[in-house]
């Protein structure tokens, strides 16, 4: 390996291990690999909601025997909110839909080791598609698959506990 081969090494590594220590090892790896970012063709529920910044969040849910085989999400939000779906579409796998819809903010938050403001907002919207996606499953929900940018959410930071956030204002 040439000179620049190495410092080019040396540098990937120094910005891993620098990312790493930035993001608790949870969130560095649905950052890293992007997992579960893909669309899904034969998906039994799905729902795609934007937020009051225009981010679209797209659930995509297969059941298998009535829970979770199978999620995946796409967004085109920036970081917190890729980490965020990263982490929803991780957590739902394995769950049926009424244990889906008892997933909470504060359980990714937890998940993930990291929080702020803006982190809370992204798993709120990641969490509201992941609701929607499990009441179409469920028969509950609306069918329709489309972004509903006039919903608004009112947001609600709690200090412990595992209580919902979501509340929203059409």
């Amino acid at each position: 390996m040439d000179d620049i081969g190495i410092l080019i090494d040396r540098i990937r590594k120094q910005v891993i291990n620098d990312a790493d220590q930035k993001f608790a090892d949870e969130a560095f790896q649905h950052l890293r690999c992007s997992q579960y970012n893909e669309r899904m063709v034969d998906a039994d529920a799905a729902s795609c909601i934007a937020d009051e910044c225009g981010y679209v969040m797209e659930i995509y849910l297969k059941f298998h025997h009535g829970v979770v085989e199978r999620a995946t999400y796409m967004t085109d939000g920036e970081t917190d909110v890729r980490l965020c779906g990263s982490c929803v579409a991780n957590m739902a796998i394995g769950k049926s839909s009424s244990e889906l819809l008892k997933i909470t903010v504060s359980d990714i938050i937890n998940r993930l080791g990291k929080n702020g403001l803006e982190v809370e907002k992204c798993a709120i919207h990641a969490l509201a598609a992941l609701h929607k996606a499990a009441a179409v499953h469920s028969g509950s929900g609306d069918r329709t698959i489309v972004a509903r940018k006039s919903m608004k959410s009112s947001l609600f930071i709690s200090a412990g506990g595992h209580s919902p956030h979501l509340q929203y204002d059409n």
